[in-house]
């Protein structure tokens, strides 16, 4: 026999009412249930948010590390992933600056430039909104958009000056300055970038051609003097400072003043991508200087490990002038002798003709491969979601997934990079064969010459 209580109790449960136990209101049990429910989904949705998040920040660091090491293409994989699966990650602008920053590297300028543009519109961080503007800057100088380039250096003059870009900003301003002959604009700049900015080695170099092109030399001097006391710790810093030492010496050379030449080329290693030119200019100096032994150490080293290099010819015609100064005539002649079978040979009407031919068709494979790498750049950038719905759950229940369609087309574009780049040294490189075929009968007359007065000295020495 039930008690009242528990009958009205049991009778409020099948109502769906709520009732009154010791002057406290009870919820309806299936608005409870429902509660419950809401709150163990609400629970469920938290934690896959913070799992998602973590699994982001992981690629996040991830891709970071890749860029630092220099895989960039490694790095544009994972940020795109999570462009791709994880929308609501908390750093999202930071890791499409990340990307935009890994498509330049590349040089992939159209992706990068959509991928900064898309920051200006969307950014909420006052840091990236400069940087992102900046990156524009330099997409549009690497374009050789230059007036485009200056809007947004002139931009961040406005709005960034305190931003700490401003000086790598500047040192772009000044290359593009430099390019568009605006030689006084670049003078003006250099003040303005921080001595302790590791682009002032650079623009300082930059200015002190601006003024060799003016014709100032006493400026220019001034200006690259000052790049070998300034630190050398980093590659690039040492390559500057390399050619900084390499542009003295020419000019130091075309004064006269062959010592200081000979000061400013001992201050460069041999791992300058520039050095048989080096090698050559010093023998130069030395010859100048009477220092025929000096030059022949020079010379020797330049001829024994750079073979290929695309002026030996004048380097055999040196080495024969030190013989002959020497007195050691049977050296002179052989090397006079060789610098006119090398003429001879590289001079011919059909091999000069048959290198403007390779050279044609090297020009018309590099167009085919700009058109190639516009084609896949353009279709990447249509394949990056930007403020997409994303797919979280497929990658948090495939977490080693890639997405390889994508990976596939940023590995064709640096292979097709590769091959362009390729291409491009060797039309250089054929350029320059081209136009050394075309000097070598000067240096054939010369020898000529030369090798006569070997043999006559030879002769009179041995009577």
């Amino acid at each position: 026999m039930l008690s009242n209580g528990i009958k009205y109790w049991c009778l409020a449960i099948l109502l769906g009412g709520s009732i009154l136990f010791g002057g406290t209101l009870l919820a309806n049990p299936e608005s409870l249930a429902r509660q419950s429910i809401d709150e163990l989904a609400k629970q469920e949705e938290e934690k896959q948010q913070k799992a998602a998040e973590k699994a982001a920040a992981k690629l996040y660091n991830q891709a970071r590390e890749n860029y630092q090491r220099i895989n960039y293409w490694q790095a544009s994989v994972d940020l795109i992933l999570i462009l791709d699966f994880y929308p609501g990650y908390s750093r999202l602008e930071d890791v499409v600056f990340l990307l935009a920053t890994c498509l330049y590297d590349m040089e992939m300028y159209d992706g990068a430039n959509r991928m900064y543009r898309y920051l200006l519109r969307s950014v909420t961080k006052n840091g990236l909104v400069a940087e992102s503007i900046l990156g524009l800057q330099k997409v549009a100088y690497q374009k050789g958009e230059f007036q485009q380039s200056l809007k947004f250096y002139k931009a961040l003059e406005s709005h960034y000056t305190q931003h700490d870009g401003i000086y790598e900003s500047r040192y772009y301003a000044e290359q593009t300055y430099f390019n568009m002959q605006r030689y006084n604009l670049v003078q003006n700049l250099l003040p303005h970038i921080k001595k302790k900015s590791r682009f002032y080695p650079f623009a300082l170099y930059t200015s002190g051609l601006a003024h060799l092109k003016k014709k100032n030399v006493r400026e220019a001097v001034a200006d690259l003097s000052k790049i070998p006391r300034l630190s050398s710790g980093n590659p690039e810093r040492r390559a500057i400072l390399a050619s900084a030492h390499l542009t003295l010496a020419y000019v130091y050379f075309e004064l006269s003043d062959y010592e200081e030449a000979v000061k400013e080329l001992a201050g460069i290693l041999p791992d300058f991508h520039d050095y048989p030119e080096v090698l050559l200019t010093r023998a130069w100096a030395l010859l100048k200087l009477e220092d025929y032994q000096g030059a022949l150490v020079a010379l020797n080293e330049l001829c024994d490990k750079f073979e290929d290099y695309y002026n030996i010819e004048e380097a055999f015609f040196l080495r024969a002038q030190c013989y002959l100064k020497l007195g050691y005539y049977d050296f002179a002649v052989s090397e006079f002798s060789r610098v006119i079978q090398s003429s001879g040979n590289g001079g011919s009407t059909d091999l000069v003709e048959s290198t403007r031919v390779v050279l044609r068709e090297q020009e018309e494979r590099l167009v085919t491969l700009q058109v190639d790498l516009l084609a896949l750049e353009t279709k990447l950038v249509t394949t990056i979601p930007l403020g997409g719905a994303g797919r979280v759950s497929q990658f948090v229940e495939e977490p080693d997934f890639l997405d390889r369609t994508r990976g596939q087309m940023i590995h064709d574009i640096l292979q097709e990079r590769e091959e362009f780049n390729r291409v491009s040294a060797s039309i250089l490189k054929l350029k320059k064969r081209a136009e050394k075929r075309e000097m070598r009968k000067k240096w054939e007359a010369y020898a000529e010459y030369g090798k006569v007065r070997a043999m006559f000295l030879r002769e009179t020495a041995s009577q």
